[in-house]
């Protein structure tokens, strides 16, 4: 939400200057990186949900769910509801498609790997681990 803001106070400053974005955004340069502000803002309410649910089962240590919550993020993006755009001289246009954003989904997709990794691991920790009675943790 807060990169949809920020690109929304940067198109309003380029439209009052009496341009747009589609001409003026290759000059940002590394000073800006409006190609990724633009990816991260599109889908933003879809992308704030996916995330704060992924965040509060991770903080549970839930992550089987969290993965699947990832991994939806990655099919969202592969079919462009979320991080596709296209960028027109009438402005910013949604990519919907098939394979609309392949690096995000790679990268949710990897994302939702991990965590089931650290699923595994964790379950296979607290087998290892010997079992505290309350007792013993107050000691």
């Amino acid at each position: 939400m807060l990169a949809s803001w920020a690109l929304e106070l940067v198109d309003l400053g380029v439209r009052k200057g009496g341009s747009s974005l589609f001409e003026v955004a290759n000059s940002f340069g590394e000073e800006l990186p409006i190609y990724g502000l633009i990816a991260i803002s599109q889908g933003a309410v879809l992308t704030s949900m996916l995330w704060a649910a992924a965040l509060a089962f991770t903080t549970d240590r839930r992550f089987l769910n969290a993965a699947v919550w990832i991994f939806a993020g990655g099919l969202l993006s592969f079919f462009g509801f979320i991080h596709a755009f296209q960028l027109t001289p009438q402005g910013i246009d949604t990519k919907i498609g098939w394979c609309a954003a392949p690096d995000f989904a790679v990268s949710y997709s990897l994302g939702a790997i991990f965590l089931v990794l650290c699923h595994l691991f964790t379950r296979r920790a607290k087998s290892i681990a010997p079992v505290e009675t309350p007792q013993e943790v107050l000691q």
